[in-house]
């Protein structure tokens, strides 16, 4: 659950343009855990992996 709380921090940070906004979008190699996909913060969860095998 690091992995959402630090996302959430990250986008704090940002300076986002009036008329913009930002979506979290998770690119992972080596797995989620079931709590993240739980959790339903992310847009869209992709593993990186499935674009090397093809």
């Amino acid at each position: 659950m690091d992995v959402i709380n630090d996302v959430k921090d990250k986008i704090q940070r940002l300076s986002i343009p009036r008329g913009f906004s930002c979506v979290p979008v998770l690119i992972h190699v080596n797995g989620v855990q079931e709590k993240v996909l739980d959790a339903d913060y992310f847009l869209e969860c992709i593993d990186f992996s499935e674009f090397l095998q093809s």
